[in-house]
């Protein structure tokens, strides 16, 4: 069998109505050539890897990862290397290494460095502790915030000094 324009076709209908996707690697080991013959096929037609919605295998990792970070956010989890590698269960490395390879990932996908989530977890805390201290009638003050959480006062001190927004907490 020689490999056609409608051999791909085909091939591509058939991994549609399967649910598969459809990459390079499926489509050669659906017409029973290499892939390196199928790729360079397929590169030579003009507009025929957009006709047949071929992925490539970054595209798929990228859409692997995306997947993954709705899956978080629908659970209320923050997006973070440790959550991805979890979630899809990778090596937290691996995660790492694919967002330090392609940086505009992170960017799609509104990743947070784990500290940036552990901070914006203690700002839900500072919130609920300002909550606590109105309802006690007691003086709002970064000291008594820390008092009242638990934490110690150089971390509120530092979590005050990088998020500006944490002094609207303190004001009537």
């Amino acid at each position: 069998m020689a490999l056609t324009v409608g051999a791909l076709r085909r091939a591509t209908l058939e991994l549609h109505d399967a649910r598969e996707v459809v990459t390079i690697s499926a489509l050669s080991s659906k017409l029973g050539f290499t892939p390196r013959q199928v790729r360079s096929f397929v590169d030579s037609v003009n507009g025929l890897r957009e006709e047949l919605r071929i992925y490539s295998a970054r595209d798929f990792v990228a859409l692997m990862y995306v997947d993954a970070a709705d899956c978080l956010r629908l659970k209320g989890e923050g997006v973070t290397y440790i959550a991805l590698a979890r979630e899809l269960g990778l090596p937290r490395q691996t995660v790492r290494s694919a967002f330090e390879r392609h940086p505009d990932w992170a960017v799609y996908m509104w990743l947070s460095s784990p500290v940036d989530a552990k901070r914006k977890e203690r700002k839900h805390v500072y919130s609920a502790a300002v909550s606590e201290l109105r309802r006690k009638k007691i003086k709002r003050s970064r000291w008594a915030v820390a008092k009242e959480c638990g934490y110690v006062l150089n971390l509120v001190l530092r979590d005050f000094k990088r998020d500006p927004t944490l002094w609207d907490l303190l004001k009537d």
